[in-house]
C-alpha cells in the first residue's frame, strides 16, 4: 500500500486538521485552483467528472486564475472531496484503484456509484463511511 497522504499537505497548512476551527479557517480563506487540482488528481478524475462535484461547470472553473481563491462555499465542497482523497489513500494502492472503486456502483449506495453521490456534503460522508469500513474489513 502507498503511502496515506494527509489533509494538512493538500490543504497547504500547518495547523491540526481535527480542530474544525482551523478548517474553518481555510474556508473563510479560501482554496485555490491549483489545490482544487491536485483534489481532482488525487481522486484519479477527469476534470469533466470533478467540476459537476463542485456544482461548476468545465468553462467556469477553467476561467478560474491558478492562484485566485474560491469563495467559502466551493472552499468546502474541495475539503470534503480532500478527505475523501485522503481516506482513499489509506485503502487503495494510489489513485487508479480509487479512480476505479469510484466508478463502481456500491450496493451500499443503493447501487449507486460513490462518484454520482460526491456532489453533496452528505454524499461525501457515505462515500467516507464506506472508505473507512472497507479500510477496517467491513462488508459493504
Amino acid at each position: 500500500m502507498t503511502t496515506a497522504i494527509e489533509l494538512k499537505n493538500i490543504l497547504h497548512i500547518k495547523k491540526d486538521t481535527d480542530n474544525p476551527l482551523n478548517i474553518f479557517a481555510v474556508i473563510q480563506k479560501g482554496l485555490t485552483k491549483s489545490t482544487a487540482l491536485k483534489v481532482k488528481d488525487l481522486l484519479g478524475l477527469t476534470l469533466r467528472e470533478f467540476t459537476p462535484l463542485l456544482a461548476r461547470s468545465e468553462r467556469t472553473f477553467e476561467r478560474k486564475k491558478a492562484g485566485e481563491s474560491f469563495d467559502p462555499v466551493m472552499t468546502e465542497r474541495l475539503i470534503d472531496l480532500a478527505r475523501v482523497a485522503v481516506a482513499g489513500s489509506k485503502v487503495f494502492d494510489g489513485p487508479g484503484e480509487l479512480k476505479e472503486w469510484l466508478r463502481e456502483p456500491n450496493r451500499a449506495l443503493n447501487n449507486l456509484r460513490p462518484v454520482d453521490v460526491m456532489n453533496t456534503h452528505v454524499g461525501c460522508g457515505l462515500v467516507l463511511d464506506l472508505l473507512k469500513r472497507t479500510q477496517y474489513g467491513v462488508y459493504s
